[in-house]
């Protein structure tokens, strides 16, 4: 079963759902799934919204939109949990900055809450963090031509800078990157700053991104600098509270010191 903590490691929901998504912003509500049947809770964790048909998931909600899946096709919701337009899509992501990712035909657009088209079905993939959110940093990554390329809201390419693949910005720092086999570091703007040796890496935030050695995670800072050793299975991004989800050998939360 699944439920929320809040940032300071106590229980937010009870672990009592098959599933459970973190609250949107817009409206401030969370997906859950209880017993096949999906709908939205509030801040106390009562029943709030609940779709008048039949959905196979609930997205997170973002822009007063949330996505959902319905007869195997994706479309959104509006904050009442109606209807909030006829298109479907094979895939779609949550909105944020008026912005989300679509899929339709095996090719990816990003549109706006007003399901405008800000660009043609011309990606190859656009890269979503968690929760379905590719904009939430006022920028997207996306594969066009088999590389990846930091675009702005309005589809306009950062930089000529590409990428064999490329992690979510989950915070205005620079996001981890494989270019020539070989993780590394970028801004917002599409430029490197830095390259490294590790196998693989997370986004930096807080001023922190954890990195693979081959063999275990640690963290390092941005002047690559190992902060904290390698001594982890598995680690997570830190959040805005300086929390971060680490796995020694079972799930435990790690939180920077002032």
């Amino acid at each position: 079963k699944e439920g929320l903590i809040k940032s300071d490691g106590g229980e937010k929901i009870k672990a009592i759902y098959d599933k459970i998504y973190p609250y949107g912003k817009e409206p401030n509500y969370a997906a859950v799934c209880d017993e096949d049947e999906w709908y939205y809770i509030d801040k106390n964790g009562y029943k709030k919204l609940v779709p008048d048909f039949r959905v196979e998931t609930l997205g997170v909600y973002g822009n007063n939109l949330a996505p959902y899946c319905s007869d195997g096709k994706y479309s959104y919701i509006d904050e009442n949990a109606e209807k909030a337009t006829n298109k479907t899509y094979d895939f779609a992501g949550s909105f944020a900055n008026k912005r989300a990712a679509v899929k339709q035909n095996g090719k990816w657009a990003i549109i706006k809450n007003d399901f405008s088209q800000v660009t043609d079905f011309i990606y190859e993939d656009v890269i979503m963090d968690d929760f379905g959110f590719a904009t939430s940093q006022n920028v997207y990554i996306a594969k066009l031509e088999g590389k990846y390329h930091i675009f702005d809201l309005d589809g306009k390419m950062k930089s000529s800078t590409e990428f064999e693949e490329a992690k979510a910005f989950i915070a205005d720092e620079p996001t981890a990157v494989k270019v020539d086999g070989e993780w590394g570091f970028v801004n917002n703007k599409g430029e490197i700053e830095f390259i490294t040796e590790y196998k693989d890496a997370k986004p930096f935030s807080n001023g922190f991104a954890a990195v693979y050695n081959g063999k275990k995670w640690g963290y390092i800072n941005k002047n690559l600098t190992v902060v904290i050793g390698f001594e982890f299975n598995e680690a997570d991004s830190f959040n805005n509270s300086g929390i971060a989800a680490i796995k020694k050998p079972s799930w435990k939360f790690i939180k920077l010191i002032e």
